[in-house]
């Protein structure tokens, strides 16, 4: 007998709302903007290239089935890009740059909602289990499309430090 349906989140429930190449170019232009701050002589080019290389090496890590949370990719990114002295409300901003595509440009399946529903109606727990960069942006999200009150549970892999 089933009790209980697990979700992913990533291509699941939601998806970005445009063609995943320009999801990561805003994240660069955003990442790009912020950065420039306390970095004027950085390009786009630059920060676009340090991305990709920070990226691949946290997915690199992520392989073994460790998460590498926002915090450390994007603390990464900026020791990458010769910026050593920063405070805890910048590193607040550049990870909001980071998240910006998916706060702006990422929104729920067209069906989400109603399976979510039909799920509840049949009694069953729902959960999500996802390997995500920052759960609070996931929950952010869930609440803001009002997707959260069908979820009996959240399983977020940057706050448990391992990946599903």
């Amino acid at each position: 007998m089933i009790r209980a349906v697990l979700f992913d989140f990533w291509r699941t429930l939601f998806q970005p709302a445009v063609e995943i190449n320009e999801y990561y170019n805003i994240r660069v232009k955003k990442l790009f903007e912020i950065l420039r701050e306390v970095k004027r002589d950085l390009t786009l080019d630059e920060v676009g290239s340090a991305y990709r290389e920070i990226r691949g090496l946290c997915d690199k890590i992520r392989c073994f089935g460790v998460e590498v949370p926002l915090f450390m990719e994007v603390k990464l990114l900026l020791y990458h890009l010769g910026i050593y002295s920063f405070s805890s409300s910048f590193i607040f901003k550049v990870m909001e740059a980071y998240m910006f595509p998916f706060i702006y440009h990422t929104r729920p399946r067209a069906d989400a909602k109603e399976v979510l529903r039909r799920l509840r109606q049949l009694g069953l727990k729902v959960a999500i289990v996802s390997n995500v960069l920052s759960g609070r942006h996931i929950t952010d999200a869930l609440e803001k499309w009002r997707l959260i009150e069908y979820f009996d549970v959240t399983i977020y892999s940057d706050e448990i430090g391992f990946r599903k």
